[in-house]
């Protein structure tokens, strides 16, 4: 939003000053709205229409695709409450639903992996690769032992996790951005430790709740539904604005914290709200689908190019996201006979991805 108010705007060009226009990156136009004006760039919303129509392709694809095989007029007559039941039953009962919650937790995947690279500035640091997932999926089993419920009734343990596991790196390491490797591995550490911690505790469950403890803690949208991603979507729908509020101030960030203290912008206030973003957005994702490993690190990643490079894109990033969980869980039902898990066919996804980013990104374009 402008900060000039319009009597200097008009008054500009009259003292020989530059109209605050032509400081605009390209491509940019400003939107007034009463005393209100908004910038507004044609090539984010167009990056952003591609991303969507991608989005949509791989949502029919997702439709027609599986261990039964539909055609797009079969599945365009099932919506709209037409041929075969079992058409109607596998579209809108067993399909669409699965489609939704797997768009929801990409969502939120993408826009915590954004937010939290963009603060460590550096592509590595993910809630996975920091050991967030692990804080959550142990907070989770510690919930299961002491009778709270079923894995997706636990959605608030892993709130908890989340959170104490992204404080506790924050705690560890210091100022986030000074030093990204020293992040990394006490990330790292503490992901082995939460891991092995939460092999030792599902022992000691039941062996039904056990054995669907495993099954989650690959990553999973097999029998996903509305009522379990409905928590997830209103938590997205609660904290993606604010996310991007977020990401526009670690924007700022960039220049320092002593020039963005300068500015107005309190930089650990705007750290612990970024730590507790992104772990809430993480904790939602896990319990719906279980961890799911890179999607985090591809969805930012793969925004950074249709971005400027002082934008920490944020919406683009949560709507890769989305995109990457639905061709991998797509993948994952029609790759053999019996169904991959989604998590299996992510994470052979991102490790080539991985490898390309620590091998072949520009050293400018890197982070600490």
């Amino acid at each position: 939003m402008s900060r000039m108010s319009p009597s200097v705007e008009q008054a500009a060009p009259s003292l020989g000053l530059p109209d605050a226009t032509s400081f605009l990156p390209a491509g940019s136009r400003v939107v007034r709205i009463g005393s209100l004006s908004m910038t507004f760039n044609l090539h984010d919303l167009i990056s952003a229409l591609l991303i969507l129509l991608v989005i949509l392709l791989a949502v029919c694809a997702s439709l027609m695709l599986g261990s039964t095989h539909l055609s797009l007029s079969q599945v365009w007559q099932a919506i709209l409450g037409e041929g075969s039941p079992a058409h109607q039953l596998l579209t809108m009962q067993i399909r669409l639903p699965r489609i939704a919650a797997g768009l929801v937790v990409g969502a939120c995947l993408g826009a915590a992996g954004c937010l939290l690279q963009g603060l460590a500035r550096n592509r590595l640091a993910t809630p996975d690769i920091l050991g967030v997932h692990q804080g959550a999926t142990l907070a989770v089993v510690i919930a299961m032992l002491a009778g709270a419920g079923s894995v997706l009734d636990t959605w608030w343990a892993a709130i908890i996790g989340a959170s104490a596991t992204l404080l506790g790196v924050l705690a560890f390491s210091g100022r986030f951005g000074s030093n990204g490797y020293r992040i990394l591995v006490i990330g790292l550490g503490l992901t082995y430790l939460l891991r092995a911690m939460t092999e030792v505790l599902v022992t000691y469950l039941p062996l039904h709740e056990a054995s669907a403890m495993y099954t989650w803690s690959i990553g999973t949208l097999l029998g996903r539904d509305y009522a379990i991603a409905a928590p997830a979507f209103f938590g997205l729908c609660l904290l993606l604005p604010v996310a991007v509020v977020l990401a526009r101030q670690l924007t700022l960030l960039q220049f320092g914290e002593d020039t963005a203290a300068s500015l107005g912008l309190n930089p650990e206030r705007l750290k612990i709200a970024v730590v507790l973003t992104v772990a809430v957005l993480t904790a939602l994702s896990v319990t719906v689908s279980g961890p799911i490993n890179f999607i985090a690190l591809m969805a930012p990643v793969t925004a950074s190019f249709l971005a400027r490079p002082d934008q920490t894109p944020v919406l683009r990033s949560s709507l890769l996201g989305a995109l990457f969980v639905i061709v991998a869980d797509t993948i994952g039902r029609i790759y053999s006979d019996v169904e991959t898990p989604m998590g299996v066919i992510a994470t052979m996804m991102g490790g080539p991805f991985l490898l390309a980013v620590i091998l072949f990104q520009p050293q400018s374009r890197q982070g600490n």
